[in-house]
């Protein structure tokens, strides 16, 4: 089976939960690319063996799977600056009461 690379956006306690997940489940966490607006963060994802990016467009941009782990309050504006880079990868949203089509 052919390898994706999976991109996180948003490293908070869902964002890390969800790639501590994948580890655990035996993907390699070098197939994981994260990014979280607050840099220091970025630092817990090094530490679990993670790529880490300097933008949420780079981590679309490095990615076939993207899923955006953002508070609700956020989604639009990630949503706005990844789309123009999103095209053929899938995007998964994990914030709650965020309808379909303010994501599509």
């Amino acid at each position: 089976m052919a390898s994706h690379i999976i991109g996180i956006i948003g490293f908070g306690r869902m964002g890390r939960a969800i790639a501590g997940g994948l580890v655990k489940s035996g993907i390699d966490p070098t197939s994981i690319i994260v990014y979280d607006k607050e840099s220091s963060i970025l630092q817990h994802a090094e530490a679990m063996g993670l790529k880490t990016a300097s933008s949420s467009v780079e981590v679309v941009s490095n990615s076939d799977i993207v899923i955006v782990a953002v508070k609700p309050g956020d989604v639009v504006k990630v949503i706005d600056e990844i789309s123009p880079v999103a095209e053929n990868r899938v995007v998964v949203s994990i914030a709650a009461l965020v309808p379909y089509n303010t994501i599509k």
